[in-house]
């Protein structure tokens, strides 16, 4: 069990078309200042990026929705509880088959909170939490072998996981699917891909439409706008509400 506390400042500066952001985290008041002096030397002597433009103030608006980011929940777990679930975790894997040698479980919560201005007029807070719990199983074949699989997720709110138990059995599960699983030949193959594997795929996507990619033009589909970037049958929903 581990508990940590961080706090940072971060300063992004614009300066005839140079633009730099940097980190500290010494938050004294006369480290602050001393930080700014670095930072703006640091920034004179950078290239100039014509891409790098202020955003215009007119499009910052106003930053009012909740996105019940936050869950109450997460502050009040205690040690013993994440104890329990990594135990439940490694109990239902272990159940699931006797073959399961070794294995973990990883129980954690974060709480973060920040507040952004910019030069512009927009400033706004946010505040988030996240609950994670995942189980990694080792299961030891007949041939030697030592496939090893894992399940879990984080999420907001720690009543939205899934039940420690069904987490270690869906890692048994994965693991003894690698069973008997070999390299196959360099060559061009259709593939099935798991959800795990695909929203790794979907993040490619997903960073490349962000605003900021955009607005910096460092996105290759800066002018797809009303055109076709992928098969019909792919969906991609925006909903910072989902939970």
């Amino acid at each position: 069990h581990a508990e940590s506390f961080a706090e940072k400042e971060a300063l992004g500066l614009y300066l005839d078309g140079r633009y730099c952001q940097q980190r500290t985290t010494d938050l004294r008041p006369a480290a602050l200042g001393d930080f700014a002096e670095r930072s703006i030397a640091l920034l004179r002597v950078l290239p100039r990026d014509p891409h790098r433009v202020p955003v215009d103030p007119a499009l910052q608006g106003s930053a009012s929705a909740d996105l019940r980011a936050f869950s109450e929940a997460v502050p009040r777990t205690t040690a013993e509880k994440r104890l329990a679930d990594c135990g439940a975790a490694w109990d239902a894997a272990v159940a699931a088959d006797p073959r399961i040698a070794e294995g973990m479980g990883e129980r954690f919560d974060s709480v973060s909170g920040a507040t952004r201005a910019w030069s512009g007029g927009f400033a706004h807070t946010t505040s988030a939490t996240v609950a994670g719990l995942y189980a990694v199983a080792t299961l030891r074949a007949a041939d030697g072998a030592r496939p090893t699989s894992w399940f879990g997720g984080a999420v907001r709110d720690p009543a939205l996981l899934p039940a420690p138990a069904e987490i270690g059995r869906r890692a048994a599960e994965r693991v003894v699917a690698r069973l008997g699983e070999a390299r196959e030949r360099t060559g061009s193959y259709d593939l099935v891909v798991s959800a795990e594997v695909a929203i790794s795929l979907v993040d490619l996507l997903v960073r490349a439409l962000s605003g900021w990619e955009i607005h910096h033009r460092g996105s290759c589909l800066e002018h797809s706008l009303g055109k076709t970037i992928a098969s019909p049958r792919f969906t991609l929903v925006d909903d910072p509400l989902f939970p």
